[in-house]
């Protein structure tokens, strides 16, 4: 079975000087790892990168077995929705809908058949089953960020890939969702990549690619 990221050999610049030259990584099935960086270690770049919204200058970047590296960008934009769902650092959940809504329309947007109670269990596994009616509006900071790990999840992506989730935490709801991140991953069969400057979140993940000090 193909590795839920393969990066080989990628090179990429805005015009200037490299900002990576010749990098490789994988992940494997079901595997967690950690990208740390500050601002301008090129952490940005790589989850563009890996999202396909942006093209190396050579190398390849496969999710699933599928290059998204590549193509045009309703080809790459196809790749997402089989493989990969993404939670933003702004959570980007439609504020007209409600939390069930959500979740209807990213399966519906994915090509996937989910039934209501598929969507409650969930909901129930992340304590907000309560809230399915809510508006986002409606929800706790902490909900709000369960609510987009649901919709990340009920796609049943092969990568979730999440940017900055803790950044505006404080240190209890940090290992909180970090750990949160980590078991609802291992229990539904995602790979996890957490792209963060996060620093606290080092000591929950075994793989840690740091762009400022290479990977341990």
């Amino acid at each position: 079975m193909a590795s839920p990221l393969e990066i080989e050999e990628v090179s990429f610049d805005y015009g200037g000087p490299d900002v990576f030259q010749n990098f490789s990584m994988t992940i494997a099935e079901q595997g967690q790892c950690l990208l740390l960086g500050p601002s301008g270690s090129g952490k940005s770049t790589l989850v563009n990168l890996v999202c396909g919204f942006l093209k190396p200058r050579s190398g390849f970047i496969r999710i699933a077995g599928e290059l998204i590296s590549s193509g045009s960008e309703p080809q790459r934009d196809a790749v997402r929705r089989r493989h990969l769902a993404i939670i933003f650092q702004s959570l980007r959940l439609v504020s007209a809908l409600s939390v069930l809504g959500n979740l209807q329309l990213a399966a519906r947007l994915a090509g996937r058949s989910v039934s209501r109670a598929e969507v409650s269990a969930l909901l129930e596994e992340l304590d907000i089953v309560d809230k399915a009616s809510a508006k986002p509006h409606q929800l706790s900071q902490g909900q709000a960020q369960r609510a987009a790990i649901a919709r990340a999840l009920i796609v049943k992506p092969d990568l979730l890939l999440a940017d900055e989730p803790t950044s505006a935490l404080d240190d209890a709801n940090a290992e909180r969702v970090a750990n949160l991140f980590r078991q609802m991953t291992k229990d539904h069969g995602t790979s996890l990549l957490v792209a963060t400057h996060d620093a606290r979140l080092r000591t929950h993940f075994s793989t840690v690619l740091d762009l400022n000090g290479g990977e341990r």
